[in-house]
Formats: structure tokens, C-alpha cells, sequence
């Protein structure tokens, strides 16, 4: 019985590596289940014993390939520590874990460039939103704390602070997605990052 259930979980992870590797190549829409299944060496019918269908595939792979990097971003939220200290951990682990997880890396390029807003991707795409919302409610409290303790500027707005931080985040990572060559995120991300914060310093 361990045997078959150690098999069920292998062939279920073939899938999700075999879909990050179509779905980055081909984009969302273009993807049949068969390519998938191909590239697993696995027939069609696993991919519906499994998942259920494209649909699903892809938003089991949204959820279980960002869940480590969601689980080392909470921990850069949580480490306790000046406010400061956390936002600029969190935002250069953000920009870390794009340079050096390739999976997460192919995530991400699927997300930004190849997913379509359809319909039957709904419930994901929500997902990713209530992510965002509940990161930008948890970057607004750090820089309350920080206004509190008198590390932040009292005229900076929590909120808008947040939101900018997000859109800092976005934005440096498309532009380095789009164009790896045009700078290396690794060696400048720190500088990058430091004049987000500094400019939130009292």
C-alpha cells in the first residue's frame, strides 16, 4: 500500500514539473493536456485521476510551487526586529529567491506573461489577489510600527508606503524577466532596495 501511494505522489509531482516546463514553453493557452502528459511520459487520463483537468493542473501548480517561497517571505516578515529591517528582508528575499529558485523564477514569467483572464482560472487569479491584499494589509502594519517607534517618516502614509513597496517588487521583476540581460538583479537588488527604505527613514 506504500509502495502505491509513494507511486500516486511521484507520478502526481511528474505532472506538476512536466506543466511548469509546458506552461513556460507553450503559455497557458496554447498547453493541451496531452503535451503535458507527453512530457511526463504518463498518459492523459493521469493528468484527470490526479487534477481534473488543465484548470486545475495550473492552479495546484500556482499553489505548491509558490508555497516555499510564500513560506520564506512570512518568515522575512515575521523575523521580529526593527520594522525597517523586516520590509528590506522581505524585499530582498523576494528578489533572491527570483535569481536562484528557477522553478519559482518559471512561475513567476507563466504569471506575468502566459496566463490569460479567463474564466475557468477564476479561483486562482482571486487567490493571487487576496495574496497580494493580505501583503500589502502586512506591510502597511510594519510601517505603522515603524511611525510608532520613530524609524519611519510620521507624514509617510502606511497604505500608499505599502503599495509602492508591491509595485517596486512588480516592477523590478518583470523589467528583469523580460530583459535578464539588461542588469543583474543579484548584484544590484540590495541598492535597489535600500533606496525604497531609506526613503521611508525619519
Amino acid at each position: 500500500m506504500r509502495r502505491t501511494r509513494d507511486d500516486a505522489e511521484a507520478t502526481r509531482e511528474s505532472l506538476l514539473d512536466a506543466a511548469l516546463i509546458v506552461f513556460s514553453r507553450q503559455g497557458y493557452e496554447a498547453t493541451r493536456l496531452e503535451d503535458i502528459a507527453e512530457e511526463a511520459k504518463v498518459t492523459r487520463g493521469a493528468i484527470y485521476h490526479h487534477f481534473g483537468g488543465k484548470a486545475q493542473l495550473f492552479q495546484a501548480l500556482t499553489r505548491e510551487r509558490f508555497a516555499a517561497a510564500n513560506a520564506a517571505l512570512g518568515r522575512a516578515l515575521s523575523s521580529g526586529g526593527a520594522p525597517l529591517n523586516a520590509l528590506h528582508t522581505l524585499m530582498l528575499e523576494s528578489f533572491d529567491l527570483l535569481a536562484r529558485d528557477p522553478q519559482y523564477r518559471a512561475m513567476q514569467e507563466i504569471i506575468l506573461f502566459h496566463t490569460p483572464l479567463t474564466p475557468e482560472l477564476a479561483e486562482g487569479l482571486a487567490a493571487k489577489r487576496d495574496g497580494a491584499r493580505a501583503l500589502a494589509d502586512a506591510l502597511a502594519d510594519l510601517i505603522r510600527q515603524g511611525i510608532a517607534q520613530g524609524d519611519v517618516r510620521p507624514s509617510v502614509e502606511p497604505a500608499d508606503a505599502a503599495v509602492a513597496a508591491i509595485g517596486l517588487l512588480n516592477g523590478v521583476m518583470a523589467m528583469w524577466l523580460f530583459d535578464p540581460e539588461g542588469f543583474s538583479l543579484s548584484s544590484r537588488a540590495a541598492g535597489i532596495v535600500d533606496v525604497f527604505v531609506d526613503g521611508l527613514r525619519s
